[in-house]
């Protein structure tokens, strides 16, 4: 091993000054750094390793490692096809039942690329959602929010706390200049359903406090100020709002779309197949 390791050592300036002309000099035994037993490792092979921009000290430490490892894997392999019987050798089938597999991904792939439609209208999410409310439980409570985190020192603090929860348009306007002014965080998207579970991330501060609609609050720490007006609240166990599960059931109509056009090719292919005399079906008797 030490010699071997050791050749690698002289090798390298070869390798790291001139690859090309030792590629042009190869033939069944030129161009061979390892050999072991039936196993060649070739100067090609390293060729491909990344050594330009590093110093020749980390080039000779990744030819040396790469040299090295090349040996052990190729050890096990001799090691392995001694003890193991030709049964146990024999992947023909694996290789080409994974190869099979791999060709029909690929087409199937390409197939779907090219021919499935992926716009879904609003419509058909009703329709789905409408069908199949049992699917959609909430596993966890969601709810509609509107949030700041405001530093402790930050200015007008009084008065933010009076108009935060105000419907007011000119209210709401102040406030959302205000958060972009001073805010560390804000969310201001109050048609939007999130999980109570994502708020809690946010706001820690919440944990322990009854959820319900229609709340809101101001918590404080050592660090800051959060704003909090809950607009709407969903349980556990409820049917999730439409609006809440309107891509997840895109995503659903459009699995489905695929899963029918693969369908649909199998069969054509397969009535093509029967109708053009392509398969030929031999009847024998089973005793």
């Amino acid at each position: 091993m030490k010699q071997l390791i050791g050749f690698a050592l002289i090798l390298l300036p070869l390798v790291s000054c001139d690859l090309d002309f030792f590629a042009k000099e190869e033939d069944d035994k030129q161009g061979v750094v390892v050999e072991l037993g039936e196993y060649q490792l070739k100067l090609k092979e390293i060729e491909n390793l990344t050594l330009t921009g590093i110093t020749k000290e980390d080039s000779l430490t990744i030819v040396n490692n790469f040299i090295e490892n090349w040996i052990k894997e190729k050890l096990v392999l001799q090691k392995a096809e001694l003890n193991l019987d030709q049964n146990q050798q024999d992947f023909k089938k694996q290789l080409e039942d994974y190869r099979t597999t791999l060709l029909i991904y690929t087409y199937e792939k390409e197939l779907i690329k090219q021919k499935l439609d992926t716009s879904v209208t609003q419509e058909e999410v009703k329709a789905y959602y409408d069908k199949n409310p049992e699917n959609f439980k909430l596993i966890n409570d969601i709810v509609k929010v509107k949030f700041m985190k405001v530093p402790l020192k930050a200015p007008k603090i009084k008065k933010v706390k009076k108009i935060f929860a105000s419907e007011e348009e000119k209210d709401q306007q102040e406030v959302k200049e205000y958060a972009h002014q001073y805010a560390e965080k804000f969310y201001f998207n109050e048609e939007e359903w999130i999980e109570v579970n994502d708020l809690k991330k946010e706001l820690p501060l919440l944990v322990g406090y009854q959820i319900a609609a229609n709340i809101d609050m101001v918590l404080e720490d050592s660090l800051a100020y959060y704003f909090l007006k809950i607009n709407n609240h969903k349980k556990s166990g409820d049917v999730a709002p439409l609006a809440f599960e309107t891509n997840n059931i895109k995503n659903i109509i459009i699995n489905k779309r695929k899963l029918n056009l693969l369908k649909k090719l199998k069969h054509d292919l397969y009535q093509q197949a029967i109708s053009s005399n392509k398969v030929k079906f031999y009847q024998k008797e089973v005793n």
